[in-house]
């Protein structure tokens, strides 16, 4: 697989480009992802700038006091993320 890749100033992916597929060009605002050409969905973000819903796959993601994700659901399946505390 051959991807193309371009950036912005702040380094967020502007432009890309796979094998056989159309150029996508991607938007935001805040600096956060708001949609991408040729996709029609967009992305939807908490009051603490985490990604809540992937407009690409309807995934929905919640997440935790310590803004790590707890749950991913979306397309029939749901993922549970727990964490463990390490003392050192």
């Amino acid at each position: 697989m051959v991807e193309n890749l371009n950036y912005d100033v702040m380094g967020n992916i502007w432009q890309l480009k796979r094998d056989g597929s159309a150029l996508n060009q991607y938007h935001y605002s805040g600096n956060r992802l708001s949609s991408i050409d040729n996709i029609a969905n967009t992305y939807q973000y908490d009051a603490n700038g985490n990604a809540t819903t992937d407009g690409r796959n309807g995934m929905v993601l919640t997440y935790n006091y310590l803004n790590l994700p707890a749950t991913a659901n979306g397309n029939g399946t749901s993922v549970a993320y727990t964490y463990a505390r390490r003392y050192y």
